[in-house]
């Protein structure tokens, strides 16, 4: 299935036959066109640090190791050539770091400064080793723990790619606590990262947002049986509009798996048994999430397609068994 960031850079299209892929995309370069999608949510978004009156020195920021003699060091393990300093953007900021550039300038300007360690950092997500990395038991933003974490296992200063449900965190976040916590992550990443790229946070929205004073709406299974598809996209456009309030950029759905074998403990999860019906569905929840895919009115979120061909038909039921 083509990611919607694939979509966002021109590698797809959609037309009244679905969505077809065009080309194969360079994944790193697809990670970097959804990252800078990424913007604070509504709560705390005028105290955040202006893109354009940042700098990276050459020695890293205090605290840090210097990471010229990393890139070496990285690039003789490797073979690799090491990264270089790109051309700065207006005003002697990174280009990577000036919105008015157009995606592919940024992407290829970040992409020429970043090191091996740092672009695997990039497909890294963190979720259930919140509490060991980045939360306090109460799931409050803890930043001394963050802060020892940006060395050792986890090597946080290196960037990291998605945090997984911040709003599981401490055993469940409201609305309004999870969009103070995804705020203190974001600014944490953007301060203490050798480059400042910001993380991705996702959700899961099977059938509205599984969170805490998210709303919940009838079960895929249901809506299938509708065969409304402009409901289904009006119903996931809330959802939509509920998860990036709190500070989510991606939703874990739709699932677009075809249910041939009704012991498969997970049939309610689709749309129905008819390969049609559910490609309908399935793109009526694509837009409803990423409405006309430019993410600039901060109400949309990034759209999963999952879960595998023939998942939907396993063997005797059973979840994740030979289809």
């Amino acid at each position: 299935m083509p990611s919607p960031c694939a979509a966002r850079a021109g590698w797809v299209t959609e037309g009244e036959e679905g969505i077809r892929p065009k080309s194969l995309p360079f994944s790193i370069k697809s990670i970097f066109y959804c990252l800078f999608l990424v913007q604070p949510t509504r709560l705390e978004r005028t105290k955040w640090p202006s893109f354009a009156s940042e700098t990276i020195s050459p020695q890293g920021k205090a605290g840090m190791t210097p990471a010229i003699g990393k890139k070496k060091q990285s690039a003789a393990r490797t073979g690799m050539k090491a990264p270089g300093k790109a051309a700065p953007g207006p005003g002697g900021a990174p280009a990577y770091k000036n919105p008015s550039l157009p995606s592919a300038r940024r992407v290829k300007d970040l992409l020429g400064r970043m090191t091996l360690e740092e672009k695997a950092a990039q497909m890294l997500c963190i979720w259930q080793e919140k509490a060991q990395t980045l939360v306090d038991d109460k799931g409050n933003f803890d930043v001394a723990k963050a802060k020892k974490n940006l060395r050792g296992p986890y090597a946080l200063a290196r960037g990291l790619g998605q945090v997984g449900r911040p709003s599981d965190a401490g055993g469940g976040r409201t609305a309004r606590q999870m969009a103070e916590l995804t705020n203190a992550i974001q600014k944490f990443f953007l301060e203490n990262s050798r480059l400042g790229i910001p993380v991705i946070f996702h959700e899961e929205c099977l059938h509205g947002h599984a969170a805490p004073e998210g709303t919940s709406f009838p079960q895929p299974i249901a809506l299938g049986g509708t065969f409304n598809p402009n409901l289904v996209e009006e119903l996931f456009s809330m959802t939509a509009l509920e998860a990036r309030s709190r500070g989510a950029h991606h939703a874990l759905t739709p699932v677009v798996d075809v249910a041939r074998e009704p012991r498969w403990g997970r049939v309610e999860e689709t749309y129905g048994e008819d390969p049609f019906l559910v490609s309908r569905m399935g793109i009526a929840a694509v837009k409803g999430f990423q409405g006309n895919a430019t993410f600039k009115d901060k109400t949309r979120v990034l759209a999963t397609l999952k879960h595998f061909v023939g998942h939907g038909q396993p063997e005797s039921g059973m979840n994740c068994a030979p289809a």
